[in-house]
């Protein structure tokens, strides 16, 4: 059912602009980690391609659909799509401009490390909005790209403890969401 609605998503006019839409009226038009490989010149210097960093357009779409399934609702395949493009248009989806050559790594190699401050994007609100589905799985995965941004700074600097209370706010919204899938299975 996801991985359908997220190829009907990324065939969809909306997602094909919406690359386009960030690089030529958000102005996000180079590399985010070297920002010199820029795109839209009149020579390309490098392919700039979309990332969706901290979670997975996976992710994002499950996240929805357990949101709505934990409150009681139902999801269609054009209900998940509409709802996909709503959280990208709406830049709520952690997104980050990367050449060719840092998107691969980004996969390809875990010592390469995106920080969250890198993202355009407000996916903290993503996760308010949709925080009945953050599951234990999704809060472990955001923990460990929180744990590594942390080594960045000093415990006591601003970004750091703004991190921990968004690492504790999810634990706790998974805390509560396996409790209910346990007491509603």
């Amino acid at each position: 059912f996801i991985k359908n609605a997220i190829s009907q998503f990324r065939h969809s006019k909306l997602y094909r602009h919406y690359k386009a839409h960030l690089m030529s009226e958000i102005g996000i038009n180079c590399c985010q980690y070297h920002s010199n490989i820029k795109s839209g010149e009149e020579e390309e210097m490098a392919t700039i391609e979309m990332h969706h960093h901290i979670l997975t357009i996976f992710d994002i779409a499950f996240i929805i659909t357990e949101h709505v399934i934990n409150s009681g609702g139902c999801i269609t395949t054009f209900d998940l799509i509409k709802m996909l493009g709503i959280e990208h248009t709406e830049h709520r989806v952690a997104t980050v401009m990367l050449c060719k050559t840092c998107h691969q790594l980004q996969h390809h190699d875990p010592s390469f490390f995106l920080p969250t401050n890198m993202v355009f994007g407000n996916w903290v609100e993503f996760l308010q909005r949709y925080q009945r589905g953050v599951s234990r799985d999704i809060y472990y995965k955001i923990l460990h790209t929180l744990k590594k941004e942390l080594t960045m700074y000093d415990p006591s600097e601003k970004r750091a403890l703004q991190l921990l209370s968004i690492a504790n706010t999810l634990e706790d919204w998974s805390a509560k969401n396996a409790y209910f899938f346990v007491e509603s299975g």
